[in-house]
C-alpha cells in the first residue's frame, strides 16, 4: 500500500467515525427529548395550577346553597353546583 492510499484510507475512516459520532449525538438527543422518557415537572405543575385555579373559581356560592359562584350569567343566573365545569374535571380525574 502506498503512502497516498494509506492516507486516503485513513481519511475515509476518520469521516466514518465522525458520521457515527454525529448519528449517536442525534439519536441521544432524540431519546432525551422523547416525551415518553419523562414528564417535565414544570409543565405538570403549571397544568395542575391551571386546573386548581378553575376549581377555586367554580366553588359553591357563599350565600346561595346549591349554586356555583363561578358560573353566574345575567341572562340565566347561577348554575347548579357542581356545575358542568366541575363535573367535567371530576370525570377526567376518575
Amino acid at each position: 500500500m502506498t503512502h497516498e492510499e494509506y492516507e486516503s484510507k485513513s481519511q475515509m475512516k476518520r469521516v466514518e467515525i465522525l458520521k457515527a459520532e454525529e448519528r449517536m449525538i442525534h439519536e441521544e438527543l432524540l431519546a432525551k427529548l422523547s416525551p415518553a422518557r419523562y414528564i417535565i415537572k414544570e409543565e405538570v405543575v403549571a397544568q395542575l395550577n391551571a386546573i386548581r385555579a378553575v376549581v377555586e373559581l367554580h366553588k359553591p356560592h357563599d350565600k346561595y346553597k346549591g349554586v356555583c359562584s363561578g358560573c353566574y350569567e345575567e341572562e340565566s343566573g347561577f348554575s347548579d353546583y357542581p356545575c358542568p365545569t366541575i363535573q367535567t374535571i371530576q370525570e377526567q380525574l376518575k
